[in-house]
């Protein structure tokens, strides 16, 4: 059913689903980098493809994050202040195989990660 939406459709699920998730522990809920192009040149790429580049993505921008993120003694300083490596907001980069992909309600852009998994943090151009 979910793969018969419209793009719209998709979207208003995923903002549903979005606003009432929580997130549990030391995880980190991260929207993918959409795919830039359904097409190269003349050719139009199969769904199939565009999911293989989807699953491939390894940017995304940080939804919100579980109360126990960057918690550990290994994430704090001396003086015991903890440092976040990322904040909501933040556009990121994970590993390729990091975390599970959220499929409810047509969210298949939606990924959860724990924060160890944060590989780095681009930084917003002035």
């Amino acid at each position: 059913m979910m793969s018969n939406l419209t793009q719209e459709e998709k979207a208003v699920f995923s903002a549903k689903f979005e606003k009432s998730f929580t997130v549990a522990g030391p995880r980190i809920l991260i929207r993918r980098a959409p795919i830039k192009q359904d097409k190269v040149g003349a050719i139009i790429l199969l769904e199939e493809t565009a999911n293989k580049e989807r699953q491939a993505s390894v940017k995304g921008t940080v939804l919100k994050m579980g109360e126990q993120c960057y918690n550990l003694p290994s994430q704090r300083t001396r003086e015991g202040q903890q440092l976040p490596w990322c904040k909501e907001g933040d556009q990121v980069f994970f590993g390729q195989y990091a975390g599970s992909r959220v499929l409810e309600h047509g969210c298949d852009d939606l990924i959860i990660i724990n924060d160890e998994d944060i590989l780095g943090v681009l930084s917003a151009e002035d």
